[in-house]
């Protein structure tokens, strides 16, 4: 049986949102959920959720180069909690250090619209969780 995730890079004024499955480990970028100073549009995750029916949620986790915290991800953490009160699912953190490098250089553009390179970075964070979880399966 096919498990449908869905992946979030946070952000303070957007959240990039892409849904995968583990019987591919591909994901696609479906959009971003719009944030004021942080605060997502808790509407929009609700339709998105009762839309793909996610076995789980998985959230990038922001790290200095070092693996040291940012200061981003006191804020992913709160997001990360509000997530498991709210929906009742797993929701597991994921290292999305130059995952928005990555976005810029798969969608290879100089000039990138900003919700579109976010989507991108959910998309690598889902997908880099799923094949993960399959090589520790």
């Amino acid at each position: 049986m096919t498990n449908v995730y869905i992946g979030f890079d946070y952000g303070k004024r957007y959240i990039g949102v892409a849904v995968g499955n583990d019987t591919t480990n591909h994901a696609e970028g479906i959009g971003v959920v719009l944030a004021n100073k942080g605060v997502p549009t808790w509407e929009d995750i609700d339709v998105m959720l009762s839309k793909w029916r996610p076995k789980a949620l998985i959230v990038g986790w922001p790290l200095n180069m070092d693996g040291s915290e940012q200061n981003l991800s006191k804020a992913v953490k709160v997001f990360e909690r509000n997530l498991k009160e709210r929906y009742k699912l797993e929701v597991y953190l994921v290292d999305e250090r130059l995952t928005s490098y990555e976005a810029k250089k798969q969608l290879g553009k100089k000039e990138q619209d900003k919700t579109l390179v976010d989507s991108t970075s959910a998309k690598i964070v889902l997908e880099q969780w799923l094949l993960e979880r399959n090589v520790n399966e």
